[in-house]
């Protein structure tokens, strides 16, 4: 019964929205993910683990002994942004979807600010998607 419920939830959207409308919602979620990833990659000491191939990225710091990627998260939350956190290597971890479209300009230019901020401060590390 939980798998039915599950395959019908997944089910839903492509039923409610038809291809065309699931297709154009997720290549607007794609597009975000990729504007993201370009901006990301614009930013003096970030860089991706690797080119996004689906609307999920991870980024870190270039050189790690410079900059704290989980303080970044910290000036980040404190700007009203959650990032999961992850290792290692120390990195954070964007589910990026259609939503996000209208405020990847905003969060970009945070994140920039953040990692200027932030100076020699250290952050918390968290536990999500720990790898050892």
């Amino acid at each position: 019964d939980d798998l039915v419920t599950g395959v019908q939830t997944c089910a839903l959207p492509i039923y409610l929205l038809g291809d065309d409308g699931y297709l154009e919602l997720t290549n607007k979620a794609r597009q975000a993910c990729l504007r993201l990833a370009d901006s990301i990659e614009r930013i003096d000491g970030l860089r991706l683990r690797a080119r996004p191939e689906s609307t999920l990225l991870s980024f870190g710091a270039v050189n790690p002994d410079d900059l704290d990627i989980f303080a970044v998260a910290d000036e980040l939350a404190r700007r009203g942004w959650y990032l999961d956190r992850q290792y290692p290597p120390p990195s954070l971890h964007c589910t990026v979807n259609a939503s996000h479209a209208t405020t990847i300009d905003t969060f970009v230019a945070d994140l920039s600010d953040a990692v200027g901020a932030i100076g020699e401060r250290r952050g918390g590390a968290g536990a999500y998607g720990t790898v050892e």
